[in-house]
């Protein structure tokens, strides 16, 4: 969840930066804008994992996500 300049995870509830600064810690933002004939037909959802509660997630996937490792950072 997004509250000025800071990100509050939905799943745990931890509030950091936006932008790191301070913790150090990065979050996940999930955007998702539902289309005809699902169940949310109509309804964009919206949240904000921190990194800790990503790892949880990702960690029940059967297939693991696909990493590619990035060398230029902007």
């Amino acid at each position: 969840m997004r509250q000025g300049k800071n990100i509050i995870c939905n799943r745990c509830g931890k509030r950091f930066a936006a932008d790191g600064s301070k913790s150090g810690q990065e979050a996940i933002h999930v955007e998702k804008e539902w289309g005809y004939f699902s169940s949310r037909d109509g309804i964009r959802q919206m949240f904000d994992l921190c990194e800790n509660c990503y790892d949880e997630w990702i960690s029940s996937f059967r297939f693991l996500p696909e990493n590619q490792e990035e060398t230029e950072f902007l």
